[in-house]
C-alpha cells in the first residue's frame, strides 16, 4: 500500500502486532501511540532504532490520539489507517474520504489476515507477441 499510519490501542501487544502486519508486507509505518502506552511505545521505538530495521520503515508518534489523528487523515501521502478502536474511525472517516483512504480495523483480528488487508493486489498483463 505505501505509507500505513497504526492507531494503536493500550499496551504493547497492539503497538507489535500492528507494526507486524503492516510491515511484513513491505509498508513503511507511522504509528501514532495509545496515551496510557506512551512510553511502552517510546522503549520500543528504542529496541527498534538498534534492530536492523532499515531507518523511516517504523516511525512512531506519542502523543493524544484526538489531535493528531484527524491531521494524519488528511494528509496525502498516508494510503491506509488501521486501528483498535472503533470510535476513532467514526472521528476521522470524513476526513479519510478525501483522498479514499482505506480504514482498516484490527482488534480480533488473526494477524496473517490483517496483513493482506495492508495490501494492494493488481493484476499485470504481459503480452507475448511474436
Amino acid at each position: 500500500v505505501g505509507v500505513v499510519a497504526l492507531a494503536c490501542g493500550p499496551g504493547l501487544l497492539s503497538l507489535v502486532s500492528g507494526l507486524a502486519s503492516a510491515i511484513v508486507g513491505g509498508n513503511s509505518v507511522l504509528a501514532v501511540a495509545a496515551d496510557e502506552s506512551a512510553v511502552d511505545a517510546c522503549e520500543f521505538g528504542e529496541v527498534l532504532a538498534t534492530s536492523d530495521l532499515p531507518a523511516g520503515v517504523v516511525n512512531i508518534l506519542v502523543g493524544r490520539q484526538s489531535e493528531t489523528l484527524p491531521t494524519i487523515a488528511k494528509h496525502m501521502d498516508v494510503q491506509s489507517i488501521g486501528f483498535f478502536d472503533r470510535a476513532i474511525c467514526e472521528e476521522i472517516r470524513f476526513d479519510a474520504a478525501e483522498n479514499m483512504k482505506r480504514l482498516i480495523q484490527l482488534r480480533d483480528k488473526p494477524c496473517l489476515a490483517a496483513i493482506m488487508d495492508f495490501q494492494e493486489m493488481k493484476t499485470v498483463w504481459h503480452p507475448i507477441g511474436f
